[in-house]
């Protein structure tokens, strides 16, 4: 499918959030979607206690990048409220609490704010460097609340922090922003340029099947051929989903994966979930194939849609210039030559004897002449 060049990610809904009752209704939206995703990152952690997938950071972060900056405040209230209230149902102590509200805005407000600063507040998923600085950004904010996590718990709790955690909470935060905030972003531009109804139903089956098969895979026993059916359909999937459509399509269907392997190994099915294997590995292994995926899948995805936005320009252009050529207009220079009696000729050429039979164009028609005045004549 061909469609034109994305004007980016900044989608304002007109002046709606940005009045009083407007940011209410934004902040109440996003604390709610916000504790919904801590609280589904929370039901899917593993026995060690750590989330190892927490989507609540891309949804803040997605919203914040989609909406810019004037929605700053009402996501960071969101936001913090939403922490607070997720971390007093888990039994945390209030200092904890208090001290992961902050980082839990901290790594939100940062990320965008290295992506509005990078791209000029423009983020596009159709670009292979915009999507790559997303990344950046992203595992620079959640690494910086990974530490902060660290030095944070050291200090309340009695017992040490031990560096799997440490890791794995990197990486829990990590994932939750680029597979979430993606899909958000995307969203808004599909929301602003709606897709041709042939690429929806072609995205829409497309994520369909892949939600179907993933859900197959990840209850299948383990056998030899488990682990190779699974790599060839959904990668299969995932390239025509990225050759066929928008990116918003590639990024639906990271998520979708990303909570098919987070389920094998929360649940003990599939896969991920062989209890022959320690649990922190199979927990950095299982994060490791998500991020790797999502980092290939969105990349991939920008350059298809780079070629198809080029493919694009280019059919237009020769579009314009077969619909300008059957009007007889065509912006050929003018061609000036010196006729020997002193008078100038100015010749335009018709296009339809432009290289006609292999010959050279010939003038036709339209000649203006004007005399020049001779040499006498001048200085008189």
């Amino acid at each position: 499918m061909l469609y034109g060049k994305s004007t980016g990610a900044t989608f304002p809904f007109g002046d709606h959030y940005q009045s009083r009752l407007g940011a209410i209704g934004l902040a109440l939206a996003v604390g709610l979607a916000y504790f919904m995703a801590a609280r589904l990152g929370l039901a899917l952690r593993a026995q060690v206690g750590v989330a190892i997938f927490w989507p609540a950071a891309g949804i803040a972060t997605g919203v914040l990048i989609a909406l810019g900056p004037t929605a700053r405040l009402p996501v960071t209230v969101a936001v913090a409220v939403a922490s607070m209230a997720s971390g007093l149902l888990i039994g945390r102590s209030p200092w904890l609490v208090i001290t992961f509200v902050f980082l839990n805005a901290g790594e939100v407000l940062l990320t965008a704010w290295l992506v509005a600063r990078w791209f000029a507040g423009v983020f596009k998923l159709e670009d292979v460097p915009h999507v790559l600085g997303f990344l950046v950004a992203s595992a620079i904010a959640a690494g910086t609340s990974a530490a902060g996590a660290l030095i944070a718990v050291t200090f309340v709790e009695p017992r040490p922090f031990s560096p799997d955690v440490l890791r794995i909470w990197f990486v829990a935060g990590l994932l939750g922003t680029v597979t979430v905030a993606p899909l958000l972003i995307g969203l808004r531009e599909a929301v602003r340029e709606p897709p041709p109804r042939r690429e929806m139903l072609e995205g829409t089956i497309a994520l369909t099947t892949l939600a179907a098969l993933s859900s197959f895979f990840i209850s299948l026993p383990q056998r030899p051929w488990a682990t190779a059916l699974p790599v060839a359909f959904v990668f299969s999937l995932l390239l025509w989903i990225a050759v066929r459509c928008r990116p918003v399509f590639t990024a639906a269907a990271m998520f979708v994966v990303a909570l098919a392997v987070v389920s094998s190994i929360t649940f003990n099915i599939g896969h991920f979930g062989d209890a022959s294997i320690p649990l922190a590995d199979r927990m950095i292994a299982a994060q490791t194939l998500v991020l790797v995926g999502v980092l290939l899948a969105l990349v991939l995805a920008a350059l298809f849609a780079e070629r198809r936005r080029s493919v694009s320009s280019t059919v237009l252009s020769a579009r314009t210039a077969r619909s300008g050529g059957s009007r007889g207009v065509v912006s050929f220079p003018t061609i000036a030559r010196s006729a020997p009696n002193g008078w100038s000729a100015s010749t335009s050429i018709s296009p339809n004897e432009h290289g006609r039979n292999g010959h050279s164009p010939t003038a036709t028609g339209n000649l203006s002449l004007r005399q020049k005045p001779r040499w006498s004549e001048r200085s008189q």
